[in-house]
């Protein structure tokens, strides 16, 4: 009789690998003032090699106080094909200040078993005006032309500008400088005038702080 046998193929085994969905998640600019929109950009790649990823989606999970201005959450992405990647692109606004956490989580499936991927990224909303320092200023002045001086510093964005106003002997306030960059400004009178100065400052998104004062009498 005639032994059995088996014939071997030639051809090599292909390692199958799963469909997990790899996601990376940016939101630009990174700092926003009132009014400000982030563009939120997640991009879901299938990291198998040889199966597809059906019935793909994402979901967009923010602040209350963040909202959607452009795009939908979930969004389908359909079947995404091995090695393939998609994007998925929101516009979104805050309406107040702080630092906004957001998170996708993106999901799909191959023969039957559901495989996921998530990722995080978070954008400053800066509401917040400067803080400003006027330094004091002597009670009496023994100069003429007392130098009134000022600084800011901001904890999002960069100071832009200084307004000044001033008044002698508590008159009505009057413009000094407008949307300047300096930091001091000497101011003369005469004998026994009492010289008031007030600053604000705004940084480069706009948000303007309450005016700051100080006063001395020249001697």
């Amino acid at each position: 009789a005639e032994e059995p046998f088996a014939i071997a193929s030639a051809k090599p085994i292909t390692r199958v690998s799963t469909p997990i969905p790899v996601v990376t998640l940016t939101a630009t600019p990174g700092t926003v003032g009132p009014a400000g929109t982030i563009t939120v950009t997640a991009n879901v790649t299938n990291s198998s090699s040889t199966l597809p990823l059906s019935g793909a989606s994402i979901s967009l999970s923010k602040p209350g106080d963040v909202a959607i201005t452009s795009g939908v959450s979930p969004a389908a992405l359909g079947t995404i094909a091995p090695g393939a990647s998609t994007n998925v692109v929101w516009s979104l606004q805050p309406s107040t200040g702080g630092v906004k956490n957001l998170s996708v989580a993106a999901t799909g499936s191959a023969y039957g078993e559901t495989f996921n991927g998530s990722n995080s990224a978070s954008f400053t909303a800066d509401f917040d005006a400067p803080t400003l320092t006027l330094d004091a200023m002597p009670e009496f002045s023994a100069t003429a032309s007392p130098v009134f001086s000022w600084n800011a510093v901001d904890a999002h964005s960069s100071v832009a500008s200084y307004d000044v106003q001033t008044s002698t002997n508590g008159g009505a306030f009057a413009d000094q400088l407008l949307g300047t960059t300096s930091t001091s400004l000497p101011i003369a009178a005469g004998e026994g005038q009492t010289l008031s100065a007030r600053v604000r400052t705004r940084d480069t998104f706009g948000n303007t702080s309450v005016w700051s004062q100080a006063q001395t009498t020249i001697d």
